[in-house]
């Protein structure tokens, strides 16, 4: 038996990160989890579905990554650390949390 309106057809399918979960507990061990989803593009049709999740522990400021262009895939030919991250996210809070309390007191 035939399935219904059954085609072959070609199509893409890749993994990426669709979720980004960092926690700093008070006395804790910050740590950051990146979800997964598994995307297969065929014709017109997009389908997502969860893949997995990879975490980790910054327990080593010092632990170092390559940087990869967003864009390309490719590696900048750089890396950063996890002292990096933790940095950089502290500063766009504050950054943020100062722009909104701007706001708030403008209001």
């Amino acid at each position: 038996m035939a399935n219904y309106q059954q085609l072959v057809i070609s199509g893409d399918s890749w993994v990426r990160s669709n979720r980004i979960v960092i926690e700093n507990p008070l006395n804790g061990t910050p740590n950051i989890s990146f979800a997964e989803e598994k995307v297969v593009v065929l014709g017109d049709d997009i389908l997502h579905s969860q893949f997995g999740l990879v975490m980790e522990n910054m327990t080593d400021p010092a632990s170092s990554f390559p940087v990869i262009n967003p864009m390309t895939g490719e590696s900048t030919g750089t890396t950063a650390t996890h002292g990096d991250i933790y940095a950089l996210l502290h500063s766009l809070y504050l950054d943020l949390a100062g722009k909104r309390d701007a706001y708030s007191n403008s209001i």
